[in-house]
């Protein structure tokens, strides 16, 4: 089912959690969406975006762009996935297209 704003990510399964959205710190348009793992243990998280976007990529908590992290890619609507180790924060980097 699509949100009302598009913009609110969704999210599955439910031992993982998001943080609100927000626009990157540098003034770029891009949006940080934060993602962890509630449980202690794994989950492979399930990210749909309901925008067009041009990427997304894992960052550091500083939203700096991971060297070691492939770019992740999935279009409007197909879910972005996720694996979290326990108890993992995650921040993801999504390039608006």
């Amino acid at each position: 089912m699509r949100p009302k704003d598009p913009f609110l990510p969704g999210l599955k399964p439910r031992a993982s959690r998001k943080e609100p959205v927000k626009l990157a710190d540098d003034g770029s348009g891009d949006l940080v969406v934060r993602l962890y793992e509630t449980t202690g243990g794994r989950a492979d998280a399930r990210l749909t975006l309901y925008f067009d976007h041009a990427g997304v990529r894992a960052t550091d908590l500083l939203e700096r762009p991971l060297a070691e992290a492939p770019a992740l890619v999935a279009s409007s609507g197909a879910p972005t996935h996720v694996r979290l180790g326990p108890f993992e924060l995650v921040t993801l980097r999504v390039t608006r297209g």
